[in-house]
Order: structure tokens, then sequence, then C-alpha cells
């Protein structure tokens, strides 16, 4: 079939099928629209273009057409993606119409893909089908949309889900578009370019080797945008597309193959989309990534070389675009993305595969397993044990022998064909580094027999200054041996070596030294002793070079390796007696014979090298890597299978071949010969230590060894390994790094590791290993993961660079079990390792005293650092640092940091000394815990208290420094280190509010759950300027709210330390969660500062567990992306606001929200503009519903001003709202909360019939159906219904619960604490109590149901009591002692809410007659036990939570000073202490009034407005009846209602 495009291609008319043709000739600037009149002629022509392309070519183009004699007319659209939308092509309609246009009529369209697609269907429909014609102005669609006839547009299920097949009558290819972009924006066009590119290289790659050869050796000349080579490769691309779809019209399978890299590509296309130019990814970006997956799915299957991957990957690099998924998307997500097209189904995916480049395994797509495609896109892979693994493996060619023959043959002279080559990261850096010293194309790289044979033709030792700097990204062997061979190159300027951040500081001093010492002039251009280096092209000159080989051997191949090029006989003098390596020396010399070149030894630390150049030999065979071959012989040692490795044997070159006789040692059974090795491994936990060892011959093979003796019984010491510090990582360190979190006891030593064997994996245990992006770490833990389980390996691609197929003969030669790993790459815990609570901050600060209390809250160890050491050392740490000083005391603090968080197998609390953040060592032991999902906390506390509190008690040990100096210095250190910030404010008046609020938050961070996205949710904005004038009304604020805006930007000083503390202030308030804004001016606020402040505060509202951060979408991508990166358990709302009156079409809205997702990780966006029409409510709504429908993100459209008022009421989540009490509204158009309750019932917003339940026994006589119905009539909500269920059984409870017209329900005794498990969400006080008796029910963002379990017993208690203690304190101008009589289920919410009413004095005191139960429940809240209610003074409040038998237990002493007297027992009418009480003239409150109390907030829960107060006291007193005396107690609420 490429035949016949190949004879297409280089003409200028290209036909695709029998209707349609592709034009190359024309050019707008000449007779493109003549051309188009006359091939396609029509009475009227409508032009469709986008805004950007119209600015460009639209004038010109118009100008041109107006020639023609013809009528035009001209249709404007937005640009981007969101345009391809049906509203869209209605007004395209509508604009047509409304020019009288009719079949005789011609759709043109000017732009790229979406302006193609959309007019397209446009044209496909208009009076049933008009001619049109396509004017592709972007790579990308000349060569993909332009072609084939498929229009769409994109609906909120899916994209291009509505379309037809429309062919353009002709399609015209005018290369000088792409120069207009280019001037414009160079920026946007260099991206749009190059995903152009990645669809050309794809058409080659399914179809014709040959156009895929020229995009691989012509990168600089494409890239360049040379007219002449981009009409060669799209005329070539759109010939193959036109035969395809020509043999195809109608995807009956052949066109399939054109979606090559789309299964993968549209779904990271559909997760990350076109954000914008600096976050998005472009189409044919996201297909690059579809592209280089595929190819390994194909490599995986066994059905693509190695070698041809390798090409696609690095021809995909060569045009800088990108090959990996983005990190922040989810391999979940990008799974459910796939699995969510209509075409797979039963675990399987539809993927077109390739066996070999040019060519599909199959005309159409392929089915897969849905596994292996999550395998190969996962970042990270986890091997799972399955017993001994045996087969038979030929690992890829030597790296070593890859690396050398490659500068060999292309310095040598003749062709030289390589068989056997190691195709990898490493070897294609140096072949495109030799490229580029022969720029005019004196060396030659073809790839033969399917990319099995590399055919090199030789230069003749011809270097040249390369146009650019050589960059070998982290291949330290091709720069020591380029750095060696750049010398011989004689010409003008000079080379530079470069490479990535790793390779800048890998070292290569000595060897410079001694070329610059020898007559070289090489300069370092960064770091001294690193690369990069800039080499002058001086040439080599002839003598004697002397120079160190201790460090690596590789320095002194790269010498030897350009020597023969030099100006004369060279002579290599080492400074040792003996080198590092020696067998890769030989294994240089070795080759360079093979080559032509006798290297001989005059001593034997002296080489001589004649001058003469390299002759090449016909065929050079690279033998397998006996490095790599260690890993498959090994996994046979540790698993107990039998393994052969083909092509190593007992003949090879490399030092690693030994290796197998090291496996004997530790009690494996060998066979090698020439040609292969075969290791039979002692059964599984068997093997033996090796003692001491020395693996100076074999360095690359001693994490191999180490893996192997952590499993194995007794000590291994690993010598001569030193220079293994100086590779890809420092590797002996990451060994002991890793294996110890493994439980492996190991330690460095001078030249090695020390290992002290586990004897099998029973002790050790799963951890997440971080590869250093080593492929040499990930390989070797790959062997121990076929024995350990648990064990995560990230950055699994790194095995790329020597073994890009390792993973895959794992699986399918050693029949190992592999699976995706969700974890990112990032440190995370083991699954089911604890989580530890880390207090750090200033000594004086309260991490004891309030560490203390945490933990006893969350029944934890609490452990202080300090008096560890103490209790070690037996000394006090003062006496200690006098001895031996501060550096020795931090040393062992940070060593004993590290050990404690090691050791501990249950989460503890654990206070650290104030000095903890001083060294390096602890530091990175902190941030370590963080990013390992441990809570790290800062506690704070005013500086200046704390100077106060540690200088007041002269029994303190002197301060070396004022705290204040400390703080200075200490302040970013605690912020570096922490994940969560807790501000103490007054702590000796906060009683237990700080408590309360400190584990609140910490339960939250420990959980790591963020809150649940609930509909139907309001949230008031707080408008004030200082909290403290918030205080007293928050309670009323938070009715028929569910969330609380925190205003920072609205403060009168919204500094971070000002914001901090009202932050806290609001906290100790509010029960409700919280959205932490900070408005820029810029979008309707007040803060006017730098993004970097503006960012300084958003972290801190992070730290300090808001669960709700606003981020606005105009900030810098850097800067959003570290802030979504460390969201931790806060939701990021990503926000835009226009407070001008600009118009705003639905696409115009829905990209905005598209952009807000800030590629998936945003959890909710929000949109709000002013309303300059009714319409814009319309064009809003429309957004959100098809932007939900397709995204399931939710979202909040907002119309603001007094015409937008609607969008408020319809809006689904976060409704911002006001309140009467704020001084302000936070936006035009806000209206109070009531209103949008209302309104919302009104308009039918909320559901039409609801049942709510009591649940208990005895029920029969409650007053609550009797109060809450009436609340429902009152409210106009007819056919909400509340009735009892009256059981002790929770299952039949939860039948009803669950049943789908359940709206929400009362829960009272047996059931209390049963059903508290059974919620999906809990409020803290219903956590903090232990029991729930309310319940609601909400619909999360999904519409599935929630089930919010609340105590609101400790409301209504708390509404009684505080209230009245107000006005005694305003009487008397004293705070109240308050004392709880009884200890059963109510007594747990009297006391919380007693502990939360200003003006009781702390702590509260508890009796009761069982004195055991008291004590019990006392130091849960901070309570004091008494024992004799007779000895007790004064007391202002009295709640006697006991059943009236035993009221005769409190004394007539106590109601003589009249207090508040809350009896909770529901006997209204006569218990006998209300009747004592009232005789005794107590402020008396009754068990019904509680009742009452609690009914009118579950009915403000429930229905979102203002309880229905005077409707429900009616109810209750009538169904209590007239000898109750209720008209007494609920006489002002019976007043209102008469």
């Amino acid at each position: 079939a490429a035949a016949s495009s190949d004879a297409a291609w280089n003409k200028d008319e290209v036909p695709v099928g029998d209707t349609s043709v592709v034009c190359f000739q024309y050019k707008l600037e000449g007779d493109l629209c003549k051309e188009l009149v006359k091939r396609v002629p029509a009475f009227v022509y409508c032009l469709v273009a986008d805004e950007n392309v119209f600015a460009l070519f639209g004038e010109k183009f118009v100008e041109k057409f107006n020639e023609t004699g013809k009528t035009l007319h001209v249709k404007i659209v937005s640009s981007g993606e969101t345009t391809k939308d049906r509203k869209v092509k209605e007004e395209i309609e509508d604009f047509m119409l409304s020019k009288k246009m009719n079949r005789d009529s011609c759709c043109i369209a000017l732009g790229g893909g979406v302006c193609g697609d959309l007019t397209g269907y446009v044209a496909s429909t208009f009076m049933r089908g008009v001619p049109f014609v396509q004017i592709p102005t972007t790579l990308l669609a000349m060569v993909d949309a332009s072609v084939g006839g498929k229009t769409a547009v994109n609906t909120p299920m899916g994209k291009n889900l509505i379309g037809a097949f429309h062919q353009p009558t002709v399609v015209f290819m005018d290369m000088g578009f792409l120069d207009g972009f280019s001037r414009r924006d160079p920026v946007r066009a260099e991206r749009e370019f190059r995903a152009g590119i990645a669809e050309i290289i794809k058409t080659g790659a399914i179809w014709d080797l040959s156009l895929f050869e020229v995009c691989e050796q012509k990168v600089e000349l494409i890239q360049s945008r040379e007219h002449s080579i981009l009409n060669e490769i799209v005329r070539r691309s759109v010939a193959i597309k036109a035969e395809v779809v020509t043999l195809d019209p109608k995807e009956g399978g052949l066109r399939a193959i054109l979606n090559w890299g789309h299964t993968i590509g549209h779904a990271v296309e559909g997760l990350c989309g076109m954000a914008d130019y600096s976050d998005g990814l472009l189409h044919g970006e996201c297909v690059a990534i579809g592209m280089v997956l595929e190819s390994n799915l194909a490599r995986a299957l066994g059905l693509m070389h190695p070698s041809a991957v390798g090409r696609v990957i690095r021809c995909i690099q060569a045009y800088k675009l990108p090959t990996k998924i983005p990190e922040q998307l989810h391999i979940d997500k990008i799974m459910a993305k796939m699995m969510g097209d209509k075409k797979n189904t039963g675990g399987k995916l539809k993927c077109v595969l390739l066996d070999r480049i040019g060519h599909c395994y199959e005309p159409k797509a392929s089915m897969v397993d849905a596994e292996i495609v999550r395998m190969v896109c996962s970042p990270n892979i986890t091997p799972i044990p399955s017993g001994p693994l045996s087969g038979v493996v030929r690992v890829p060619g030597s790296k070593s022998v890859s690396n050398r023959v490659l500068p060999l043959a292309a310095l040598g002279n003749g062709e030289c064909r390589i068989k056997g080559l190691l195709t990898s990261d490493d070897t294609q850096r140096c072949q495109e580094a030799l490229t580029q010293l022969h720029p005019n194309g004196e060396v030659a790289f073809e790839w033969e027999d399917n990319g099995a044979v590399l055919r090199v033709s030789g230069s003749g030792g011809k270097l040249r200054v390369p146009k650019q700097e050589l960059y070998l990204g982290n291949s330290g062997t091709s720069a020591r041996f380029l750095t060696g061979i750049s010398t011989v190159a004689v010409g003008d300027g000079s080379i530079v070596v470069t490479g990535n951040k790793r390779m800048k500081e890998r070292p290569i001093k000595d060897m410079v030294e001694a070329l610059v010492a020898h007559g070289c002039d090489i300069k370092y251009l960064e770091g001294e002793g690193c690369p990069p280096i800039q080499i002058a092209a001086k040439g080599l000159p002839a003598g004697t070079i002397k120079m160190s080989g201790k460090i690596s051997s590789q320095y002194i191949s790269g010498v030897l390796l350009a020597a023969p090029m030099a100006q004369g006989e060279v002579t290599l003098q080492l400074l040792e007696d003996k080198a590092i390596s020696e067998p890769y020396i030989d294994m240089t010399i070795g080759m360079m014979k093979d080559f032509g070149v006798n290297v001989t030894k005059p001593q034997p630390n002296a080489y001589a090298i004649p001058c003469g150049g390299y002759k090449n030999p016909p065929v050079f065979e690279v033998e397998a890597d006996a490095s790599a071959a260690t890993y498959p012989l090994a996994i046979a040692a540790i698993t107990g299978g039998k393994i052969t490795c083909q092509a190593v044997g007992k003949g090879s070159v490399q030092g690693d071949a030994q290796f197998c006789h090291l496996l004997a040692k530790m009690g494996c059974t060998i066979e090698q010969d020439d040609s292969q090795t075969t290791v039979q491994g002692p059964a599984a936990g068997s093997l033996q230590g090796l003692g001491d060892i020395d693996m100076e011959s074999m360095t690359d093979a001693f994490m191999t060894a180490a893996v192997l003796a952590a499993v194995a019984t007794g000590t291994t010491r690993i010598h001569g390994v030193a220079n293994q510090r100086v590779k890809e990582c420092n590797r002996i360190q990451v060994m002991v790094e890793e294996l110890t979190k493994c439980g492996v006891t190991t330690s460095e030593l001078e030249d090695g590791i020390q290992i002290e064997g586990a004897g099998g994996v029973d002790k050790l245990k799963g951890a997440v290993i971080h590869c250093y992006d080593d492929h040499r770490i990930a390989m070797s833990f790959g062997v121990l993961g076929c024995l350990l389980p648990g064990l995560i390996i990230t950055e699994k691609e790194c095995v790329e660079k020597t073994y890009p197929e390792y993973w895959d003969h794992l699986r399918m030669h050693l029949n190992a079990k592999l699976a995706s790993a969700n974890s990112h790459p990032e440190e995370v815990r083991a699954e089911g390792a604890p989580t530890h609570c880390i207090l750090i901050g200033m000594r004086g600060a309260g991490k004891t005293t309030m560490g203390r209390e945490l933990a006893r809250r969350m029944k934890r160890e609490f452990v202080d650092l300090d008096e560890m050491f103490v209790a070690e050392k037996g000394m006090q740490i003062i006496d200690f640092v006098n001895a031996n000083g501060w550096p020795a005391f931090r040393e062992l603090e940070a060593e004993l940091l590290s050990r404690t968080l090691k050791d501990k197998t249950v989460g503890i609390v654990l206070a650290c000394g104030g000095g903890i953040v001083e060294t390096d060592a602890c530091r990175q032991a902190l941030q370590k815990a963080g990013k390992q999902g441990h809570v790290v906390l800062h506690m704070q506390r005013d500086i200046n208290e704390i100077e106060a509190y540690l200088t007041s008690d002269p029994s303190r040990p002197k301060l070396p420094e004022a705290p204040s100096v400390a703080w200075k210095r200490r302040e970013p250190l605690y912020l570096q280190c922490c994940t969560h910030e807790f501000l103490i404010l007054n702590p000796e008046g906060s009683g237990d509010m700080g408590h309360e609020q400190l584990h609140t938050l910490v339960q939250r961070a420990v959980a790591g759950t963020p809150m649940a996205i609930l509909q139907d949710t309001v949230t008031i904005s707080l408008t004030f300027s200082d909290m403290r004038q918030a205080l007293s009304d928050i309670a009323d604020i938070e009715k028929g709210a569910d969330v609380l805006e925190f205003r920072v930007d609205l403060l009168s000083d919204y500094s971070v330390n000002n914001a901090r503390a009202q932050y806290t202030l609001l906290r100790q308030a509010a029960t409700l969660p919280v959205i932490w804004t900070v408005r820029s001016k810029a979008q309707g606020g007040a803060f006017t500062g730098s993004e970097q402040e503006m960012f300084e505060l958003l972290s801190l509202g992070v730290r300090m567990g808001a669960e709700f951060v606003d981020l606005e979408g105009n900030w810098s991508g850097a800067a959003k992306g570290g802030l979504l990166k460390k969201k931790g358990m806060s939701r990021i709302i990503a926000s835009y606001h226009d407070f001008t009156d600009k118009y705003y079409s639905t696409a115009e809205i829905s990209k905005i929200f598209k952009d807000l997702q800030n590629g998936g990780q945003s959890d909710i966006v929000k949109v709000a503009i002013k309303t300059p029409k009714p319409s814009q409510l319309a064009e809003m709504e429309y957004a959100v519903q098809t932007f939900m429908a397709q995204y399931k993100t939710p979202a909040v459209g907002l119309c603001m001003g007094a015409a937008g008022k609607l969008s408020r009421v319809i809006n689904r989540y976060l409704t911002f709202s006001t309140h009467p009490a704020m001084p302000g509204k936070a936006a035009p158009g806000q209206m109070f909360a009531e209103e949008v309750r209302r309104l919302k019932l009104e308009l039918g917003q909320l559901p039409s019939r609801q049942e709510f339940f009591l649940f208990g026994s005895p029920i029969a006589k409650s007053a609550s159906p009797a109060m809450h119905n009436a609340a429902f009539q009152a409210c106009g909500l007819d056919e909400w219904t509340y009735g009892r269920c009256e059981t002790e059984d929770i299952k039949v409870a939860m039948e009803t619960i669950n049943a789908e017209a359940f709206g929400g329900g009362s829960v009272t005794i047996p059931l209390k604490e049963e059903v508290l498990p059974r919620m999906d969400m809990l409020t803290d006080a219903a956590r903090r109590i232990g029991a729930v008796n309310t319940i609601t029910v909400k619909r999360a963002a999904d519409g599935s149901r929630v089930l919010v379990g609340d105590n609101t017993d400790w409301v209504a208690i708390h509404r009684l009591v505080e209230e009245r203690v107000a006005m005694r304190r305003l009487r008397t101008g004293k705070s109240q002692r308050a004392l709880l009589v009884g200890a059963g289920g109510t007594a747990k919410a009297a006391i919380y809410a007693l502990s939360k009413v200003k003006g009781i004095e702390k702590p509260v005191l508890i009796f009761n007659r069982t004195t055991a139960r008291a004590e019990a429940l006392a130091p849960e809240f901070g309570a004091q036990v008494v024992t004799d209610l007779g000895a007790l003074g004064d007391i202002g409040v009295i709640v006697s939570t006991i059943p009236p038998d035993g009221h005769t237990v409190i004394p007539d002493a106590l109601l003589a000073n009249k207090p508040i007297m809350l009896d909770a027992s529901y006997m209204p009418g006569g218990a006998p202490l209300s009747n004592r009480a009232t005789a005794a003239g107590c402020d008396l409150l009754v068990g019904p009034h509680m009742l009452f109390e609690q009914a009118t907030y579950q009915s403000e829960r429930w229905v979102g407005l203002r309880a229905k107060r005077a409707v429900m006291a009616e109810a209750i007193a009538k169904h209590f009846g007239a000898t109750s005396n209720l008209d007494q107690v609920l006489a002002h609420e019976l007043r209102s209602a008469r």
C-alpha cells in the first residue's frame, strides 16, 4: 500500500476518494481564492474563522476573495476547543440563515482542527448538506483534521460524539500560514508546530518507514521550518492518510490505524486538556505521549523490538515533545477515562499496535487486557511474590561494549554492521553526539533488519566543531568518552559537553586536569570539577599524559579511545600502581584491537597507543550485557528457581560475567559454558551471607549482591565499590537508605556496604523505593520484590537506560507477576504503617502541655524527645551540652528522632525540642516524615508571650540567647519542615477550646481525608475587618449555612501573622467548615500584594487546615502548581471573577471552567461574572451543566448583580451568600442565605417528597413528630413527613435510613452509639461525644447519598445555658462555676456544651453516685470530679442528666443560691428536681425545653430556613398538654405564635 502513497506524495494534488482533493500549489497571497471559487462554484460563501486566525489572515483573505466578485459572509467565533459545541454550531447556522443563504452556498473553514470540524459539521447539515472547503492554518490541521471528512462537535459526554462524514471538496495547503503564527505568538506557534510533527511521525510509524526516517534524520531542517522539507513531509503524510481514507471511508476497520497513540493520548487529553499554553497539553502533545506508551505496550506484548521502540521515543524527544503522562494525573483516572470509551468492554481496551516501524500488527485496532495497559502507563510497579521463578532469557547487548563500539565505528574507516547493540538512552545520546561531531554528514547511522543491525559509515576520525552543545543527559560513560574524543577535533570554536542536573554533579576533574596539563584547552562552565565543560578544537598533542585512575576507569578508556587520532603517538601514564576496575580498561583495549589499534603496556600502569586511526571490521557482534544478566540470575537465587541467561558465558570480556561464582558462594548451583550461564537457587530464604567480599572487578553488580545479602543468613561486607558513590546517584548511600526502609540492618563502609542478613523476609517489610532515576537501583529492588511482598518501585521507566525490556522479560520469560502501583513518586508510608503527630515549635509554645492532652484524647502514647534524651543519657541536656557542646547534642538529637519515628509501630504524639530544626539532618528527617504522610505540626504562640513566660521563672536554666533572637532564625526553618500549623491564643484562658481545636485539626490531618463536596450547600461570606466583631454573631450566622468563607483580604491587616490569629479566633467560635479566600484586587477583592505574598497566605490556609482554599486562576502556572501539589487535606476551589460588564458566551465560560481544572487537580471550579443582560444567566447555566456532565468536576457559576440573583438560587455548590450581621456584601447581588433557601424551596430545587423519622425505643410519647410536621407545613413542604420507627434493632433502623425517600432523622436510646459507625460523615461534636442523635442526608458531587451524623443534644444545652450565663455575667461581672450531675450518655453532650459556654469557669465539676463513671468521663473533657456536693460553695449553673428518681442527691443548699438549673429529664410538669428548683427560685430549664431547642436546630439543618419556633412551640405545648407547664417555659415563643 505504501508504494501508491509514495507515488502520490510528490504531486501538487492528492485525491482523497472520489470527491475530495488536497492542493499544495496555491497560496493566499496568490491565486488561492480564485482557484477556490473555480473549483467550488456557489452563489454565496460563508467564511468561518476563529478570532486569532482572523486577526492574522482575515483581512488579506477578504481582500483576495473580493477580487473574485463573489459574495462572502464572515462569521468569527471564539478560539479554543470549547468552541466545538452544539450551541456555536447553532449560532453559525442562524447567522447563515439570517444572510438568506441557501443550498447554493459553500462553507469555508479557515483555521485549525476545531474550526475545520465545526464548519464541516455545519456544512453537512445546512440545507441537508452544502459543499465546504478546508484551509488549514496549523500543521496539525494540515496533516490530520483537514483530511478524511470526519466532522463533529463535542458534548458533555465526550469529544466528537455528534458529527458526520462530510468530505471537503478541496483542501488548500499553504505553508505560509505557519509563518504567520510564528511572528504573532512564537511560543504558541512552536508548540502547535511540534504537535503537528507528532502527527507526521505517527503516520510514518504506522505506514511508511521512509517518512519516519525523514523525521528521524532531518530534525534540524524540519524545526527550521524550511518550506521545501515541510512540503515534502506534509504531502507524504497527507498522501498516506488519503490512501487509508479512500480504502476505508467510514471507519470500517483499517482507518482505525490512524488512531495509533490515541487510546492513551485521548485519556490524557481529556484529563489534562488545553488548559492554556503554559500548563495544558495540546492534542498532538497528548498523542505523542500516547505513541510512546503504546510503543512500550507493543514491546510488553512481545510484538515490537526494543530498538524500534527506542527509535520512536527518541524521534519524539528530538522535537521536544512530551513522552510521559503528567505527574498530577493519577493512573486510576487515566484508566477510568479509557475504560469509559464505549469501544472498550470486558476488561479489554482497543489499541493500535505496531510490530515494526512502518507497519501495524493488525490492519485495525487490537483488543488488549486493560491490566497490561495500566502497567505500562503507571509510573511505578510492584512485583508480587509467586514462588520459584524459572525461564530462559537473553538480556540486551552489553552497555559497556555498546558505549565503546559506537565511537570506534563512527571514527573508523569504512562500514561496520553492529549486531546486538543495546538500544538505550545512553547509546542514543552517544549516537546523537557523534552525529553532531560530524556536522557535514561524515558519519552515518542506519538501522537494518527491523532494528536488529545498525550500519555505521565511519568518518575516519574527521571530527568538526558541532553547531550545538553535546547534551548527554545522565550518561556518565558517554560524557567521559566524548570528552577524550572531543580533544581530537581541529577547527574554529569549541565543543561543550553537558547533561542534566545529576550529570553536572558527576566528577570529571582528574581527566580534565590531566588533559589540560598535556596541552588541551578545557574550561569548566559551571561548578569546578564537573560538566559542563568547554573544549577548544586544537587537537590532541602527542606525548605522555599523566592521569589518576583511582576514581573511574572511564577516564582511562576515554583517553585510550581518543589517542589513535592524536597528533602523534601517546603514552598514558597512571599516577597509581593500579587502576580501578581494570576489567573495563582491558575491554577497551581488546575492542580497539578489533578495530585495528594495538595498545601495549610498557609498564603495569602505562599504556602506549600508536597513531593512525581505526579500521572498521565488516561486522561486530555485541555480547549480552553481563551486568544486566545479574538480575535474572539473582531472581533464580532469591526465589529458588532455575534461570538461564543466553549470550553471557565464561568467555565474556565483561567482569560482571563472574557474578555467578558469587552466587555459588551463597548456596546456588551454577552451570556456565562459553555462551550461557544457568543458576539454580536454593529454597527461598536459604541463601548464605558472603562475609567479606571484594567486588572491585564487578562494581556495577554490587547492588544485586546487596539485595540478596539482605535476605541471606549472616553478615555480608562488600568492599571495593567506592566509585559507586559518583554514579547516577550515590549508590552506596541510596542502598543503605532504601534497604533500611525494608527493615534491613545496614550501614556504609569506607569502600562499600555492610548488610546484616535477615534470613528470609519474615522480619522485613514492604516499602516505597525511591530510585533516584538510577536503572540499577530499580532493577536490584525488582529482584528483591520477587520475594518481599509490598515493595513499590518508583520511576520504573529509568530501566530504559540499559535494559528497556527488563519488566517485560520478568513477566514474559520468567513468569513473574507484576502489578501497577498507584503511589506517586514522592515518599509515602508503607500500607498499614502508623501515622505519627510530630510537634515542633519554640520552647514555651505549649508542645508538651498541649501534646499530652492531645495524646490522651487520641488514646496515643505521648513521647517527649528531650525527656527521652535525658533518660537515655542519664543527665540533663544542659549538662550534656556543657560537657560536649551543642553540635554533639544536635547530632544525637537527629539520631534519636529518626530512630523514634522508625521504631514506633503505633502512631504517637511526639514533642520535639525547640531547636530540632537547627540541623540539616533533623530538617531532612522532618521533611521526609511530612512526605510520608506524618503530621508535622508547628505549634505557635506569640513570641513576646513566650519570652515573658520563659524569663519569668528564675529557677529555669539560663537561656543561651533571647527567645526572640532564636525565633528570628528558626521561623523560616519551622516553615520548611511543617505540614500544619496551630496557633495558641491566650493559653491560660482558652481552656478546653484550644485543646478541642487542636484535637480536631490533628484528627483530620491523620485521617488525610478531604472534606466531602456536597450538593445544595450555602456559604456565608464573612466580611468583617476583625473577627472579634463576629464572635457574638457566629452562632446565628451559621443557622441555615453549610460553610463559612473567611475573607482574608477584607481584614484590616492581611499579613500572615494577623491572618493566622484571625483564623484561630474564627475557629474557636465556628462549627462549620471554612473556605480560606484571599481575593485579589484584579478579581474584585482587596488584596494588592505580590504573587509571592498571595501564595504565602494561601499556603498558610492549607497548613492551618482550612477545609477549602480559594485559588484564583490568574496566577502563574508554577505558583499554582506548587500549591496544588501541597494542598493536603484542603479542597482547592479554582476561581475566576470579572466585575466588568463584559458579556461572556457559553464557549468562553466553558473555556474558563476548563482552564480552572489545572490539569484535573482542582476540586471545585468557580466562575463569577457581572450580568450585563438577562441572557447571561442562560449562557452561564448551560456552560455549568455541560461542563459538569463532561468533566464530573463540581462547578459554581454565579452571575453578579441584581439581574443575576437567579444564578445563586439554581447554583448547586457552595452558593455564596450574606447575612444581616455582615458589615457589607462580599460581591454585588449576594442574597441572604435565608432568601436563597426559601427561593430554592419555591422553585422546586429541593426534593418535593422526603420522609423523616425518629429512631429508638420507647418513643411512642415523643413530641418530635408533632413539632417537625408542624414546621414542614408552615414552610409549605406538604409532602415532607416525620414519623416514628420504634425499634431497638439497628438493622431495622438502617433499612429505613437507606430508603431513597429518607431525608433525615432523630436518634434516641438505645441506637445513638450503634448508628455512629454507619454514617458517611460525622460532625466534630458527634465524633467527640461518641453518639449521633441527628441524621441529615446530603448528596455528593456524583449524586450519591451521604449520611451526615451530628449530635444536637449539646447544641440545645449550649443555647439554653449560654444566653442565661451571659445575662448573669452582665449583671454580676463574674464567671459562673458549673456542676454536671450524672455520667451517662447525655452527660457527655452536657459537658461538651458546658466546655464551650463563655463565662463558665474551667474546669467544669462533675458528680455521679458511681464515682468511677465520673472519673472515667472527666479526663476526656478536662473536668474535675467531686464526691461531696455538700462541700461545694457557690455554683452558678447545674445541669442534671440523671433520672427523676435520683434527684435527691442534689442538696437544697446548692439550690439556695438560685443557680441556672437545667433538669434534662423528660417529665414536663412534675419532676421532683424541677419542683424543688422552682420553689427555690432557680432559673429553671427542663427537658422538654431542651427537646424544643434541639428540634429547632434540626429543622434549620434539614430545611435550611430559620426554624418556625412559634409554630413548633405551639405543637410541643399542645402535645404535652396544659399540665406540663410548658406554657410558662415557652411563653415568649407562644406569644409570637399567637
